[in-house]
């Protein structure tokens, strides 16, 4: 089975080089607003990191970056020797927030407080 080279997500994404801000950051935040948007739907595949490098000019290592943040965030989900994919999230999800610390974290936070005063 051949794997797509994802054209329609690579003819919407533009990077420029002479930009104030790094190419890294330029396709973080075009991928992360194609996600939040909708552009790019839950369960949807990205194209491979080498292929996604090559198409834009850019390093695999930048994209790579790429990838792992959107993962940490929770908006892409990596399958091992299936490429990565967008995550699935409800429709009531459409902003991205940063998830709430975890519960033992945020106990010990209030202990310390009421011990502090």
């Amino acid at each position: 089975m051949a794997k797509s080279s994802g054209g329609s997500l690579l003819s919407s994404i533009h990077l420029d080089k002479k930009a104030g801000h790094s190419l890294q950051y330029q396709l973080y935040i075009a991928l992360r607003d194609m996600i939040l948007n909708g552009s790019l739907h839950g369960g949807e595949r990205l194209p491979a990191s080498r292929v996604l490098a090559e198409e834009l000019k850019i390093s695999r290592t930048t994209v790579i970056s790429v990838f792992d943040r959107l993962t940490s965030e929770g908006l892409l989900e990596s399958r091992t020797g299936s490429g990565s994919f967008v995550k699935m999230f409800s429709a009531s999800k459409k902003t991205h927030q940063q998830p709430a610390a975890p519960r033992h974290l945020r106990q010990s936070t209030r202990q310390s407080t009421k011990q502090s005063f």
